[in-house]
């Protein structure tokens, strides 16, 4: 605790009860009432985006970095690491993950430095080290502010995180990655994030992340086709797994349906060109056949053949 007490001019910590209805709100301010810079913020239950939201408002350090409640941050190494520095516009750092049998390095980068020229290129070459949770990152507050960024409502958008990241991301014009570790990621087996649900409003709203993500991108001036239709097939195999169904047939043909009549989705398969599924090789170079399906699947939902993406999913999944 004293050693906590050290950072209390450096630090400001929001603690967020999201409503809950056990004894969380008064362990909080417990803890409050003994680390100086620890604040507690009650707020009616509405979600991590909600909690997430209210944290920013209140915020007003130079820089954010977000924890989830059952991780922990490494302040020291932190600490030190903003000693003298005069930090980019984001930060991504290494970070450690485990349960309660092992621990180990789970996100081990190299000290990299970028000057985002062209956000596609960056994308095409870093997506899968940079997109992510938004807890390994350090953002600038100003640039939240200026933007009005948001984390967007978790029952509408699936992959809150990777949207944030995505859509600050667009407005960066240095970053760096460091392979100094500042997290610790506590892995729970029955958490949301590894729950399989029934409910296909799941498949809905990972691929309405895609969607979000390119009208934000469009409104800056930015058209990313290419990246968008790999990110939409990117949420819909996160979907996928998350979906859960006894009849793989009837799964894969509610998907094949939905994708083809959601016109959303088809404008961004008739804006990805040809060439896009190249994106798709240097991504995804370890699965030539998802490669593949996934350039049928553009070329069929284009057209609107249920038959035929249904199909091209089973090959897919």
């Amino acid at each position: 605790m004293n050693e906590a007490k050290e950072f209390a001019n450096l630090l400001e910590v929001f603690l967020i009860d999201d409503g809950s209805q056990d004894d969380s709100l008064t362990l909080c301010e417990k803890i409050a009432a003994e680390i100086p810079f620890v604040k507690v913020i009650a707020a009616e239950h509405g979600g991590i985006s909600a909690a997430r939201n209210v944290g920013l408002s209140c915020a007003g350090g130079e820089y954010i970095l977000f924890a989830d409640a059952d991780d922990y941050v490494y302040l020291k190494e932190l600490i030190t690491f903003f000693n003298d520095r005069i930090l980019p516009d984001l930060i991504v750092f290494s970070f450690d993950a485990g349960d309660n049998r092992m621990a180990s390095r789970a996100r081990a980068l190299a000290d990299r430095h970028f000057c985002l020229q062209s956000h596609n290129d960056f994308l095409e070459k870093e997506y899968k080290s940079f997109a992510g949770s938004v807890w390994n990152k350090i953002f600038k507050r100003d640039m939240i502010e200026t933007y009005n960024l948001r984390f967007q409502n978790e029952n509408v958008i699936g992959n809150e995180d990777i949207l944030f990241n995505l859509m600050y991301f667009l407005h960066c014009r240095e970053m760096e990655f460091v392979k100094e570790n500042f997290y610790y990621y506590y892995i729970r087996r029955d958490s949301a994030c590894h729950r399989r649900t029934d409910d296909f409003e799941v498949i809905k709203r990972f691929c309405n992340c895609a969607i979000y993500f390119r009208e934000y991108a469009l409104k800056w001036g930015l058209n990313l086709s290419e990246f968008f239709y790999y990110f939409l097939v990117k949420q819909l195999l996160l979907a996928e797994r998350s979906y859960s169904s006894p009849d793989k047939q009837e799964k894969n043909r509610k998907i094949a349906v939905y994708l083809v009549s959601e016109e959303a989705i088809r404008i961004i398969c008739l804006n990805a060109a040809e060439s896009g599924m190249e994106f798709f090789v240097l991504q995804e170079k370890w699965d030539v056949y998802k490669c593949r399906a996934a350039a049928a699947i553009r070329t069929h939902i284009i057209y609107r053949n249920i038959a035929a993406v249904q199909e091209k999913l089973e090959i897919l999944f």
